[in-house]
């Protein structure tokens, strides 16, 4: 791997720094010199807090990136390119020089600069290595760290232009998604009122990447917002049998996470509803993720009654997060008499007694 580290003149040390709010050359400058492994982590918040406000800062950053490839320090110097603010041509400038180079790591620093600054001399080359062909399906596949640092690089740069372009990326997105079955969750994540109608036709497709595409997509985390939009979208897929369970199961979830609580009041009439233990199932899906107060009732139940012992030990958990006090302690001395395998009892047993119960 190529490594680019900058030479700084002593002079630029001497520069004055405000000590209430350094600016990166100081804190990467502090950094080096400490020993102390708390101190260092603090220092890396700090960084992760604080833009480059000169090309000299960017410099800094990048010397950190290079330097230190271990996730804490190039999460850091990533969180602190993330709050760039555009334009600015003198920063750009620096990002655009690390775009010439063909070393994955710098590419991976330089999109990310050339992003939030919306530079338009680098969008041209984020596009073009955007749409290069996938050397892999995917990371795991790749054998020299070289190649797989270049996939995330690509990976970034789609990211880059779904955030960058809009609607204008999403058929490239999904191309390359065809290619590399988890970049549908950029489709996910950054389209996913577009891309919500496509998870049931490629969930029936004949294509084992695009079923693919279609768990990737399924299995994305998605703001609040958006699912809440698209629930009754989402619930149409887990009621429909004749898609595959794992879709169903991965928007069952959504389903609950993103339920207010009328529609969780709804859900639990169809879960009562339901003859088909399969179908209910996926309800249930939905309701334990949900978190409701209301689910409480059918937990217990599963958790008194489900034949896998590790099945009622989860529903205990989840009781335990909505229960108060006094009525966990309650289901617990139920546990610890009726449950049928031992290690449950044993476990509710201990925890009973650090409640102070008996």
């Amino acid at each position: 791997m190529t490594t680019i580290l900058f030479l700084l003149s002593s002079s630029l040390w001497a520069q004055q720094f405000s000590p209430d709010h350094p600016p990166i050359v100081s804190l990467c400058r502090s950094y080096y010199q400490s020993i102390d492994k708390g101190e260092k982590e603090k220092i890396l918040k700090q960084i992760s807090q604080t833009a480059p406000a000169t090309p000299i800062d960017v410099q800094y950053d990048f010397d950190l990136y290079m330097r230190y490839p271990q996730p804490l320090p190039q999460a850091a110097v990533m969180s602190s390119l993330s709050l760039l603010k555009g334009p600015n041509r003198e920063l750009a400038s620096v990002f655009l020089g690390y775009l010439s180079h063909k070393d994955p790591q710098i590419l991976m620093f330089a999109i990310e600069g050339a992003f939030q600054l919306r530079s338009q001399r680098a969008l041209p080359i984020i596009e073009k290595i955007a749409e290069s062909k996938f050397k892999f399906s995917g990371p795991e596949q790749a054998t020299l760290l070289k190649d797989k640092r270049m996939w995330d690089a690509h990976y970034e740069a789609l990211d880059a232009l779904a955030l960058w372009e809009g609607d204008k990326a999403f058929k490239l997105i999904v191309k390359k998604a065809e290619q590399a079955p988890s970049v549908a969750r950029i489709l996910a994540s950054r389209f996913w009122s577009k891309t919500l109608p496509l998870l049931v036709d490629w969930a029936k497709s004949g294509s084992a990447a695009k079923r693919a595409m279609a768990d990737e997509a399924a299995a994305t985390e998605i703001p609040m917002s958006v699912m809440e939009k698209s629930y009754n979208q989402m619930l149409a897929i887990v009621e429909n049998n004749r898609l595959p369970n794992n879709l169903r199961h991965q928007l069952a979830i959504k389903v609950g996470i993103s339920a207010s609580e009328d529609q969780i009041k709804d859900l639990i009439k169809k879960y009562q509803a339901l003859g088909d233990e399969d179908e209910r199932m996926m309800i249930e899906t939905a309701l334990f993720a949900s978190r409701s107060h209301q689910v409480i009732p059918i937990l217990v139940h599963y958790a008194k009654t489900n034949p896998d012992p590790i099945r009622r030990t989860n529903a205990r958990l989840e009781l335990k997060e909505l229960m108060d006090p006094a009525q966990y302690r309650g289901f617990l001395q139920w546990v610890v008499k009726n449950d049928p395998d031992s290690e449950n009892r044993k476990e509710a047993s201990r925890e009973l007694s650090s409640l102070g119960g008996s």
